[in-house]
């Protein structure tokens, strides 16, 4: 820092304490003098070669006001000079290293050496980031001109970086028989899923191989930043001997599972059975209600008033009438339709005894469901019509297929999370029709917290940097200079804590902001028409339907829906 001390009209003097930390001003009294103001000394002292000193601007007020004055003589501390400094932070798991730092302000610079002996003493040789340690340093540089007024900014670099261990590869099974019934959700590159081909029963005997367990991969080991090899976490192993179900291990290759017993193959993800099956002709007041542990086959009706409960699939060749409940830990298959009696909801808004109910752990397929409450785990495949019913589904409802005469949706309610596809809604007897797709409410929630929480944070680091800058400029003032430096010590401290619960923060908020962006693509799609007296629900917005429109996509933009003809 070049720098030199100037008098002014023989009267004031811009210097360097004796100990070379402080920007000094002197002068003497005088009865006359020339007055100066406050963009002419910050000029002067830029001009001396001062201009990284940090300045005290109530110093600078004062030593205005006195010099102007004239009737004492003074040596006002007007600045400081600050070395730059920074502290290390290691991670819990000793893959990272960083720094957080302030630039000189007039003092000693941080320098390269300063910071490898820091590393050297805590262990860090491995992974050690030369190219960030040169922004660091060269920051310093950036830094020559900034702002005097303002406390010295605390910067965050990592500066050592170790290698991340790559996980083990889970075991699982890969299926020997072509068709055999996966109850994974089936998505495409894009997280479409694809719902054109209507599950099938498959049938195995006892004998046939099933499928194929892939063992766990070992992964790869990584290194921390203190040279140590990081052991990888293991694939998760599956154990299906205890949960072998219709299967036992071929005797000739123990990776392979073969049936023992008749029935439908399943492949899990974590396991490869095959589901005994029951065969009934009807379900009616003469078999009963059916609870079975596997797949049930109903050849013709579930008639009125009868429950069907199954851990697997349940296939109904024939009808399920008024008063139903079906409940599958899988599938439901439907070949003909589901028509329950009355409306939904009575007067009290209590659900009716006469509607038929269909609860479904994975999706569900019918040619039509009318007057029913219908809820998927995952979605919900209708041929020709959905009419006064409850729909409920965590992907999509797609109504009418590409041979289907048609493909209505009419009165009730449908939900989904992603989509709902249909050729129609509504109808020209404007029949109240609902439809609503978009966020799950939890991940809106979670966003809502995580947001409240990171402004907590913003808060109290605002409070924070005021209670810091309070402190410097009291320093000079307080006789007990070692309590105030513990403090500033303190506030730096939790100023580091927090910058570290930020950075946890926004990285909530990114991972959340993501799933909601792939979930916030949920669309209603009409094929052909849609009446009026449909409301399209995305989110929390609602779009009422005043007028017939032909085929087009319902979607959200910026938080308002809008209808795009195709």
């Amino acid at each position: 820092m070049n720098q030199r001390t100037e008098h002014y009209n023989d009267e004031l003097v811009i210097k360097l304490s004796n100990d070379g930390r402080h920007l000094q001003a002197a002068f003497s009294p005088a009865v006359q003098r020339t007055p100066i103001k406050l963009d002419w000394l910050k000029n002067k002292i830029n001009e001396l070669g001062y201009s990284q000193v940090a300045l005290n601007s109530d110093a600078l007020d004062h030593c205005i006001t006195q010099f102007n004055a004239g009737t004492k003589k003074s040596l006002i501390n007007i600045g400081e000079c600050k070395d730059g400094e920074f502290t290390l932070k290691i991670s819990d798991d000793n893959l990272t290293a960083s720094i957080n730092f302030c630039v000189a302000c007039g003092g000693k610079p941080i320098r390269r050496q300063d910071i490898y002996k820091t590393l050297k003493e805590n262990g860090i040789k491995f992974g050690v980031l030369e190219d960030k340690i040169n922004h660091v340093l060269q920051l310093q540089l950036a830094s020559q001109e900034h702002t005097q007024d303002l406390p010295q900014q605390i910067h965050h670099a990592v500066i050592a970086q170790g290698i991340k261990p790559v996980d083990g590869g889970d075991a699982y099974f890969e299926s020997l028989i072509p068709d055999a019934k996966d109850r994974r959700p089936r998505l495409d590159e894009h997280e479409q899923a694809h719902y054109n081909d209507v599950c099938h029963l498959i049938m195995v005997e006892p004998g046939d191989k099933i499928a194929r367990l892939f063992p766990t991969t070992p992964g790869k080991p990584g290194k921390n930043i203190k040279g140590e090899e990081v052991p990888p976490t293991p694939g998760k192993n599956i154990l299906p001997e205890v949960e072998l179900m219709g299967t036992r291990w071929d005797s000739d290759d123990k990776d392979i599972l073969i049936a023992t017993i008749a029935g439908q193959p399943i492949i899990t993800p974590s396991n490869a059975i095959v589901e005994a099956i029951i065969s009934i002709d009807q379900v009616d007041l003469k078999s009963g209600n059916i609870e079975y542990d596997g797949t049930i086959i109903v050849n013709g009706d579930i008639t009125t008033g009868m429950s069907v409960t199954s851990t697997g699939d349940v296939y109904v060749h024939g009808m399920i009438q008024e008063a139903t409940c079906v409940n599958a830990g899988g599938d439901i298959i439907i070949s003909k339709g589901v028509i329950g009696r009355g409306a939904l909801f009575d007067e009290d808004g209590v659900p009716n005894k006469g509607a038929a109910r269909l609860t479904a752990g994975a999706k569900i397929t019918a040619r039509f469901i009318e007057n029913a409450f219908v809820q998927a785990g995952d979605s919900l495949q209708v041929e020709e019509l959905i009419t006064h019913s409850d729909i409920t589904t965590n992907n999509y409802v797609m109504v009418g297929n590409e041979n289907a005469k048609h493909g209505h949706i009419m009165g009730g309610t449908t939900r989904a999370t992603r989509m709902v596809q249909a050729k129609v809604l509504g109808s020209p007897a404007a029949v109240n029709t609902k439809i609503i797709v978009g966020l799950k409410s939890d991940l809106a929630k979670q966003l809502e917290e995580v947001n409240q929480l990171y402004q907590q944070k913003i808060e109290e680091q605002k409070k924070l940097e005021l209670t810091y800058s309070k402190v410097l400029k009291n320093i000079k003032k307080d006789k007990n200079k070692e309590k105030s430096l513990a403090i500033i010590k303190k506030l730096q401290d939790t100023n580091i804590t927090l910058n570290s619960e930020m950075i946890d923060l926004r990285d909530r908020q990114q991972a959340l902001a993501t799933e909601i962006e792939r979930l916030g693509h949920a669309s209603i799609t009409v094929k052909h028409k849609v009446y009026g007296a449909v409301e399209a629900t995305i989110g929390s917005s609602t779009y009422k339907v005043d007028e017939e429109k032909n085929a087009g996509t319902f979607q959200l933009r910026q938080n308002k829906i809008m209808f795009n003809y195709n």
